[in-house]
């Protein structure tokens, strides 16, 4: 991926990212989109509170088929980087 390919394909990720949602979500993350290289886990998490990667819609759109990309990070194969 060139660099303007790599940034418009992490703004996607961000807007489509249910991060939020997810009853693990720590609110002192600055980031979402942690299943996108070079966002980087969320170091705020303390407690698995349960996973929804496997219900977002990147995950669909990028046939990524892991969870918890917030504790353990992207798929780093799947992105081509």
């Amino acid at each position: 991926m060139s660099p303007e390919e790599i940034e418009t394909t992490r703004k996607e990720v961000q807007e489509l990212c249910i991060c939020r949602e997810c009853p693990t979500w720590d609110e002192c993350a600055k980031e979402i989109g942690f299943c996108f290289p070079g966002v980087g886990k969320n170091r705020c998490i303390r407690k698995d509170l349960g996973c929804i990667c496997g219900k977002c819609p990147v995950s669909e759109k990028f046939e990524l088929n892991q969870e918890y990309y917030c504790i353990i990070g992207p798929q780093k194969e799947k992105w081509g980087l």
